[in-house]
């Protein structure tokens, strides 16, 4: 069982694959349902895909952090899937462990037939761009103010602050 991001960019937008096997038969019109830890984006996911491993029509909703995938000819048991791709997600603003992935199948009734954890991902800091760094003065043993200028990926919490390291 696992989750693997296009980014683990903080703030970047992109695909999530899923990989998983389930250990019962999903029946017609069952799900697999996938939990986001907080701080993941999942309103933008409108499609899931499976190129070779899940046949049929696959529908998404979201709800909260829950993204349910419709299985519309369900699914064998057993079945080794290692290519449902969920589009748009959004990964946390910030850097870090981002907890871990709750997933399970459910019949049409949505009653569980199995369930598991996939294991967190590190989200890792986004860059600055558009980065100066403009003295006052370029004079030898002159004090004075510095500049600092730059633009974050992310929005910078209101507790959060800027670490300058001046040589």
């Amino acid at each position: 069982l696992s989750v693997t991001r296009a980014s683990l960019v903080a703030g970047a937008t992109g695909n999530t694959t899923m990989a998983f096997t389930n250990t019962n038969a999903i029946p017609n019109n069952g799900d697999v349902q996938i939990t986001f830890p907080a701080g993941f984006d999942v309103s933008g996911v409108t499609t899931a895909t499976s190129v070779a491993d899940i046949t049929g029509v696959l529908t998404a909703s979201v709800s909260g952090q829950v993204v349910t995938v419709n299985l519309g000819s369900g699914l064998a048991a057993s079945t080794i899937v290692d290519d449902l791709v969920l589009n748009a997600i959004k990964n946390p603003a910030v850097s870090g462990s981002s907890g871990t992935f709750a997933v399970e199948t459910q019949d049409a009734a949505d009653v569980t037939i199995d369930e598991g954890a996939a294991a967190a991902v590190t989200i890792t800091a986004a860059t600055l761009t558009s980065t100066g760094v403009t003295p006052a003065s370029l004079n030898a043993g002159v004090v004075g103010n510095v500049t600092v200028s730059f633009t974050t990926i992310n929005t910078l919490p209101s507790n959060g602050k800027m670490v300058v390291t001046l040589p």
